[in-house]
């Protein structure tokens, strides 16, 4: 069996991982989804104690 690793890494390279990262990097680069990651952090990192 594979590893997970070389799993996403094939992913990665197919038509279907590529456009799936496209995707994501649209959705990163709007302000709202900024905004929510960094609240995201801001929760998380609260949680460590």
């Amino acid at each position: 069996m594979a590893r997970i690793v070389d799993r996403i890494q094939t992913f990665l390279r197919s038509p279907a991982g590529r456009k799936a990262v496209e995707r994501a990097q649209r959705e990163l680069a709007k302000p709202q989804t900024q905004q929510k990651l960094r609240g995201l952090l801001t929760r998380l990192s609260g949680r460590r104690r």
